[in-house]
Parts: structure tokens; sequence; C-alpha cells
């Protein structure tokens, strides 16, 4: 199974270029959407492309230096940092961060639509 197998899609976007329909209509077909804004992205598009983030569908992220932030509508919501010195994030990392951090879930936590 390849890294983008298709059943997921993501999109880099220039703001929150994606809506959670994209996200509820593809859901029937295993396909995900999400969108990251520009920054120092890499990382979380791996972990956004990974099987540990499976639960993860119509989420924009903004990941700029050490900081990750998840966007809520309109307005930049809560945001975690790799660690307390300056340091960039490991796409290993990410999934409990954000997962304990931003959703206050564990793996399998966030779904939308039914």
């Amino acid at each position: 199974m390849g890294l983008l197998d298709g059943k997921v899609a993501i999109v880099t976007a220039a703001g929150r270029g994606i809506g959670r329909g994209e996200a509820l209509e593809g859901k029937r077909y295993g396909v995900r959407a999400n969108a990251v804004v520009p920054g120092s992205s890499a990382p979380i598009v791996a972990w956004l492309a990974s099987d540990e983030s499976l639960h993860v569908t119509g989420q924009v992220f903004r990941a700029v230096g050490e900081e990750i932030a998840h966007y809520q509508p309109w307005k930049v919501g809560t945001a975690v940092k790799a660690g307390k010195q300056p340091q960039r994030w490991e796409a290993a990392k990410i999934g409990d961060a954000v997962n304990t951090h931003i959703f206050g879930t564990t793996i399998g936590g966030l779904q939308i639509g039914g």
C-alpha cells in the first residue's frame, strides 16, 4: 500500500479553501479531504497521508515551524507546539499531539457526518 493509495486526498490550500462538504461527500468512498495552509508543512502532510490519521477529514491545519494550528470556521483555533524549545515537527509525533491537544481524543475519536 503506497503513501497515497486512493483512500486519502490531501490538498495544500492558501486558506480555508476546502469545505466539510467535500469531506462528507468523499467519506462514502473512503476518501478523506484535509487542507494544510502553507508553511513548514511536510511533516503534517506525511501524517495526514498515514493510516494514523484515518479519523481526520474536513479539517484545515497551519504548520509553521514548531507550531501546528487547527483552523476553526473564520479563525485560527487551538495550536500545539513541537516542544518547550523551538524545534521542527517529526511526522511520527504529530498524531498524539494533534489528537490529544487539538481534538481531545484518541485515534479514531474524530468523525464528521454519520
